[in-house]
């Protein structure tokens, strides 16, 4: 995937005028509402140019990273790159990706990037690490928990980190103005202001927001020890176990493509974070394969998605998972399923 230098009005024409005005924001400046298409792309070149110390400083390490990548035309940009990364350096215009996956780095922007990260990429980084730390810290709170207030996460940083960190909201501001959609959205509901799991957000589903919002306070929270709220993942179970190297062997008989399959399992376990033991997805997932869906197929499916569901942190049960909550005192009826 070869990085390309091509104009920045060229890269946005496509771009409708709310979205010329979202990346403005992002830059911290204003595009007059009054000004044509055309004179708000020239508005937004001149912008972007001389309030580009603005964004670089709200970057966290991978993603100024993946900009330090694509400033070496000579080279290869990173295969590797991740979707949320394609999906976020666009909304900033500092990187455009083609349908080939091309990655384009507007020119109006190329001698001013390369000459700051030249001379001051050291102290970029350095706070692109401390964005990267706050950014990890509430990603983790809301792949638990699904939806939390930003007073809620302020607490939730003081409570553990035994301190107050001015640049911790500073950052968390930002972020709440700026959302990222691939990771997190924010919504608003009475007066406050929540960051909500981006797929949770997508669905559209007001009232399965309000209602995990309004079990928080139903359940006793019992919170994870820091480390495991930095590394958390989309669930404590393991891909490692028997049931799901024996699922993965059915599937591969298959002609599905690794990709399909991971898709397919990862909806699984969205759906379940969600509340919804959605069983007929693996039953879907067994038309693909007609007459060879046989017993054995069948039964690993089944185990996989109950054993899934079982240990998997679900939003509405306040980011714990069923195999918790059966030995807590105050749930004697929450029963596992089997």
């Amino acid at each position: 995937m070869t990085s390309k230098i091509a104009p920045l009005k060229e890269l946005l024409s496509d771009l409708r005028k709310k979205d010329l005005y979202r990346i403005a924001d992002y830059y911290d400046f204003k595009i007059p509402s009054s000004l044509k298409k055309r004179e708000a792309l020239e508005y937004l070149t001149s912008g972007m140019k001389s309030h580009l110390l603005k964004l670089l400083e709200f970057l966290n390490e991978d993603e100024l990273l993946a900009v330090i990548s694509a400033l070496d035309l000579k080279g290869r940009y990173d295969d590797k790159l991740p979707l949320s990364i394609k999906e976020t350096l666009p909304l900033f215009g500092l990187v455009s990706f083609d349908y080939k996956n091309r990655a384009y780095i507007p020119l109006e922007l190329h001698a001013e990037l390369e000459t700051i990260l030249n001379n001051k990429q050291e102290e970029f980084l350095n706070k692109a690490k401390k964005n990267q730390a706050y950014f990890k810290f509430i990603g983790g709170l809301i792949n638990i928990y699904g939806i939390l207030s930003k007073h809620e996460i302020i607490y939730l940083f003081e409570y553990y980190y035994q301190k107050k960190d001015p640049n911790f909201i500073e950052y968390l501001s930002k972020l709440l103005q700026f959302e990222r959609p691939f990771y997190f959205r924010t919504a608003n509901f009475e007066e406050e202001i929540y960051l909500v799991y981006g797929p949770l957000f997508k669905m559209g589903d007001e009232e399965k927001i309000v209602a995990i919002i309004d079990h928080q306070e139903v359940i006793k929270r019992n919170y994870l020890a820091l480390e495991k709220v930095l590394s958390y993942s989309d669930m404590t179970y393991s891909e490692n176990e028997e049931k799901y190297q024996k699922l993965k062997t059915y599937l591969k008989r298959s002609e599905l493509s690794d990709e399909m399959i991971a898709d397919v399992i990862s909806t699984l376990k969205i759906g379940l974070r969600m509340g919804m033991a959605e069983f007929g997805l693996p039953l879907e997932f067994m038309s693909y394969y007609g007459e060879n869906a046989d017993m054995g197929l069948i039964e690993a499916i089944l185990k996989i998605t109950i054993d899934i569901f079982n240990n998997t942190r679900i939003f509405l049960n306040n980011g714990s998972t069923p195999q918790e909550l059966s030995v807590l005192k105050n749930t004697k009826n929450y029963e596992l399923l089997s």
